[in-house]
């Protein structure tokens, strides 16, 4: 064994301050033969911690919770850990499958924030100040190691230091890095990213199993994001660069191979938490879908695209949420914003012989000119083979927002910018001259000329010393000035805290002495997000609805136009236009919003009066069926009587054409009810298709309709002007002209076309047909194909009678209201028969030319159907219902065991979570059911048993996690063990029994090195001390 080295001489001294000196003379003396550089890296440390801070000061001064858009988390910590070991999140209800990536970086903290007993929004500000404050330490070791490799032979001792400060300043406060630090979880990896390629270096160029254990534990702890592609790109490019340099050298190329194998098999072995869950629903051929593929479209990419220059993204201020002109700077800051790009181009002319021989350099600038490319997208010279990744490659739905939103592309270039700027600081920081005059020529004195040269030396010296002081702050002010706009607005207006009102916390505790009931929260999240009474000038994310008890909402159908979300708030919400209307209040019957709440088994309705952005209270208020049960400040909560339960059974399922049909039906039979009775309305957003088998004997409504009005298609005509029979012209309007026309036409011969000359607002050129008697009520329909352009305001509009007033008046738009230039599309709206009204008629509009079209204004109608459904639908509705009884017990998020009793034929059992084709129900005997889309956004499973028996649901991913998760630490706990024995037993083992015999029964890969501590602490010392050091211990 080594013996312990002497103090002194520059050596390190291995004899502590427990061997008999004191804590400070040991301490003194490390500090000396290491040139007092862990106090200079201490100091600098701390410099990065009070920067980070600058952009949390409102949290210092005012206290609160971070809030802001996807800077939105639950109102517990242990609601949060909860959604990174459960793939299914109850909560709002979608799958969290993605969240599970963050199980090594949230798990570990969460339950250290527990053991503390912080509140969720102290554990959050940790979070966020922690990983920004990361950012800039890693980046510190970074520029500090690259600093001593270039060797700048007249720089200042502490150039290296404030150098590297700066350098981890920009990256930090950078306005790529201060936007993508709100949604958090994109974020560790990016401020983890100069650590993790120092060490993806020293994994390549010794691919041994520790340091390829290291580097994959580390990348998986820190790579939060479902950006794969962000780990795999710094993985693959840093091998294409390894391989280009190394190509002739046979060793070095095979372990490159070996490095980036191995770390690719033991990534998925050590995240088997989610990539068992991913690679199963591939086999089984039911893949994790993104919500929003559905809507993405190329014109989406455009949109996306649309901010993406090359001069924006230089700027890093490329984004589709927002400008630089929303700063308000003027012109000035458009400028301004090129300083640092500008410094980093002149650092690489000034720096150039020294670039050119370094590694960091050279490989950072190819990757940041790559990722300038890729982030314009479709914006420029790229656009096609854009275009092919996001819409056609093979596995484009896998690569989600990285490619969809180019900007993150921009992930690469910061660390190449800092960098940059760090060297340039270090060569302009250098050493105070001074004037020392010796003795020479034998000993005799310098001469008067000489010391007049030395002295003109020593001021040229001087002055250049100056100068370059005077650039060095001109760099770091015009540096700071271009950040300043940014993260002053960023300060003020995101990383600024609200103070959540104790609303929310008192519902939990009322809901809580009722069991912890299911609730619907009113109104449903929307793209638009939330906009809060109690967070003014703040958009946030749905925090009543991840903080409450399980609720289902909307969040998973943001996009979709369609969803019943959006139809149920557009029958009560004012100043939108929907695609389909009821225009007469009398079509929405009091108590009807209790039946349309069905498909979310809620037994309390809340509605959030602090929520602005949209105000639909009379959906809630005074409806029979939600009686009032609390209110605080800014919550109201009925509990509603028409609750069916998380589980229910339907004996019957009414396969409808539209929701209109579920309101129809719920409009008639709003004092019975429809217990039992379940609706399909088409196939799911995200691909799940609506079908029942024959045996379920559904109830389709299109079976039942009967057209009443005659010539539906135009086909007849009459008159010398070929106008359709049946129909005429409802208001004189002398600048349109109305005929059919057999060129244009969806089916049969022709259609009727309606021309427009008219720019005078509301001057619409209507026709009608023939009045038709109905039935109060009954269940009425009108369907209708359109198509038009350069029209504002076309519409096909039921107008009532109403027999009380002697007047006619519009009760239904079908379509509503459309503008502008579109293809043909079909149209479909049911109604119930309020008890005034006593006949309807079809009225059809062409709206008057856009205020920019050249004119006229077209619009063709096609195959506009009145319809009634028939007696028969309603007998076998009315018939004796007798649903089964249901009951369940709950074995988590994710699982269930129901009981279902006295099933007397096939039924659907229906459960309130987002519809999701990896929901499974297995019955006893091993049968397997899929569930079909209720709703279009529930799940029913079609139960073809009858009598008592029970069924077990389950969201399947979550069986596939629990296997990771065993797969997971089995394999790091054997990973830990290995780094044990290397770092401890190791040594005493080739002592005792030699090197070649360890080697012989470890293998090649299992060659070790002195131990991590050694590794760890002389991760930010400059590499020729640590070489020192090292040759000494030998």
């Amino acid at each position: 064994m080594s013996k312990p080295l002497p103090h002194g001489e520059g050596q390190r001294g291995q004899a502590g301050w427990f061997t008999g000196k004191s804590f400070t003379e040991w301490a003194k003396a490390e500090l000396v033969a290491r040139d007092y550089r862990p106090l200079w890296h201490s100091l600098a440390v701390l410099s990065i911690l009070v920067i980070a801070a600058l952009l949390f000061y409102k949290t210092f001064t005012e206290g609160g919770t971070l809030m802001a858009v996807d800077m939105t988390w639950p109102s517990t910590v242990a609601r949060t850990q909860l959604r990174v070991v459960n793939a299914w999140y109850p909560y709002g209800s979608y799958p969290a499958v993605g969240a599970i990536q963050w199980f090594f970086w949230i798990y570990p903290s969460s339950a250290i924030a527990k053991l503390l007993n912080l509140s969720s929004a102290s554990y959050m500000f940790i979070m966020y100040y922690g990983v920004f404050s990361l950012a800039g330490i890693s980046m510190y070791v970074l520029c500090y190691k690259t600093v001593n490799r270039f060797g700048f032979e007249d720089a200042a001792p502490y150039a290296p230091y404030f150098a590297s400060v700066f350098a981890g300043t920009v990256y930090m406060y950078n306005p790529w890095s201060v936007n993508y630090l709100r949604p958090y979880f994109a974020y560790p990896i990016y401020a983890l990213l100069p650590l993790l390629y120092l060490m993806l270096v020293r994994m390549f160029e010794r691919p041994s199993a520790r340091n390829i254990i290291i580097f994959t534990l580390f990348v998986s702890v820190s790579n939060t994001s479902h950006h794969m592609v962000w780990f795999l790109g710094l993985l693959f490019s840093y091998l294409i660069y390894y391989l280009v340099k190394h190509r002739s050298k046979h060793g070095s190329v095979a372990g490159a191979v070996k490095a980036t194998a191995g770390t690719l098999l033991l990534y998925l072995l050590v995240n088997a938490i989610w990539t068992t869950p991913y690679l199963m629903a591939q086999i089984t051929g039911r893949p994790f879908t993104a919500y929003y593929v559905p809507s993405f479209e190329p014109l989406s990419l455009q949109v996306l695209s649309k901010n993406n220059t090359m001069a924006n993204n230089l700027r890093l201020v490329s984004s589709w949420t927002w400008k630089v002109s929303d700063l308000k700077g003027g012109a000035f800051l458009e400028v301004l914003l090129f300083v640092i790009p500008a410094c980093a181009v002149i650092a690489l002319l000034l720096l150039y012989r020294r670039v050119v021989r370094s590694d960091t350099v050279i490989y950072w600038g190819t990757v940041a000119a790559t990722a300038l490319l890729l982030a314009t997208g479709s914006s420029w010279i790229l656009k096609k083979p854009f275009e092919y990744l996001v819409f056609r490659a093979p596995l484009h739905q896998a690569y989600g927002w990285m490619l969809r939103a180019p900007e993150r592309w921009l992930f690469f270039v910061p660390i190449f910018f800092a960098l940059m700027l760090g060297l340039l600081l270090a060569h302009l920081l250098v050493r105070a001259p001074s004037v020392v005059f010796v003795e020479w020529h034998g000993g005799k004195a310098p001469s008067e000329a000489e010391k007049r040269l030395a002295l003109l030396e020593a001021r040229a010296a001087s002055n250049r010393f100056r100068w370059r002081l005077v650039a060095t702050s001109m760099l770091v002010a015009i540096v700071l000035a271009s950040l300043y706009p940014l993260v002053a607005n960023r300060a003020t207006n995101i990383y600024n805290p609200v103070h959540v009102p104790p609303d929310y916390a008192n519902l939990d505790r009322f809901l809580a002495q009722h069991e912890s009931p299911r609730v619907v929260w009113l109104p449903f999240f929307t793209i638009k997000l939330f906009d809060y009474a109690w967070a003014p000038g703040k958009k946030v994310g749905p925090y009543s609805i991840i903080s409450s008890t399980p609720n289902l909402n909307g969040q998973l159908e943001v996009t979709n136009a369609g969803s019943y979300y959006n139809w149920l708030e557009g029958l009560y919400r004012g100043g939108t236009t929907p695609p389909v209307t009821l225009v007469s209040p009398v079509m929405l019957r009091k108590g009807v919003a209790a039946a349309l709440l069905v498909p979310f088994s809620a037994a309390y309705a809340v509605y959030d009066v602090s929520v602005k952005t949209a105000k639909y209270w009379s959906i809630v208020a005074g409806q029979p069926g939600l009686s009032p049960a609390t209110m605080t400040k800014y919550l109201r909560v009925y509990r509603n009587d028409a609750d069916p339960g998380y589980f229910w059974g339907a004996s019957l399922t009414v396969e409808a054409e539209s929701f209109f049909d579920n309101l129809a039906l719920a409009n008639r039979y709003v004092e019975s009810g429809l217990e039992g009775v379940a609706f399909t309305d088409g196939d799911s957003y995200f691909g799940g298709t609506a079908k029942l088998g024959s045996e379920f004997r559904p109830l389709p409504v299109s079976n039942y309709l009967e057209t009443l009005n005659r010539n539906p298609g135009f086909e007849e005509i009459a008159g010398p002007h070929n106008m359709a029979s049946s129909w005429a012209g409802y208001s004189s309007n002398p600048e349109a002209k109305i005929t059919t026309d057999a060129t244009e036409k969806l089916s049969g011969a022709r259609s009727l076309k309606i021309e427009n000359r008219s720019r005078k607002e509301f001057g619409i050129a209507r026709v009608m047909s023939d009045e038709i008697p109905v039935e109060a009520g009954g269940v009425y329909a009108v369907r209708s194909n359109v198509k038009y352009g350069s029209a504002t305001w076309t519409t096909v509009e039921i107008e009532g009678y109403n027999s009380r007033t002697n007047r006619w008046s519009p009760i239904v738009r079908c379509p509503n209201v459309v503008s502008g230039t579109a293809d043909w599309k079909e149209y479909y709206c049911s109604f119930w028969i309020p008890p005034e009204i006593s006949k309807i008629r079809p009225v059809l509009g062409c709206g008057w030319v856009g205020k920019y079209a050249p004119g006229p204004a077209v619009t063709w109608f096609d195959d506009v159907q009145v319809m009634h459904i028939k007696p028969g639908f309603f007998d076998r509705l009315e018939a004796p219902r007798e649903p089964p009884d249901v009951t369940w017990e709950e074995s988590g998020p994710s699982r269930f065991k129901v009981t279902v009793r006295n099933a007397k034929k096939p039924f659907v059992l229906v459960q309130s979570e987002t519809f999701n084709d990896l929901w499974v129900a297995k019955t006893s005997d091993g049968q397997v059911i899929r569930p079909i889309p209720m709703y279009a956004t529930i799940n029913g499973y079609p139960v073809d048993e009858t009598g008592t028996f029970t069924i077990t649901v389950e969201f399947e991913p979550q069986r596939w996690f629990s296997f990771g998760l065993v797969i997971t630490l089995s394999v790091i706990l054997l990973s830990l063990l290995f780094l044990l024995f290397d770092w401890k037993l190791r040594p005493v083992v080739e002592e005792r029994m030699g090197q070649g015999a360890v080697r012989t029964v470890g293998g090649k890969v299992m060659g070790g090195a002195r131990g991590l501590l050694t590794r760890l602490r002389g991760a930010v010392e400059d590499p020729p001390q640590r070489t020192s050091r090292a040759k000494e211990k030998r």
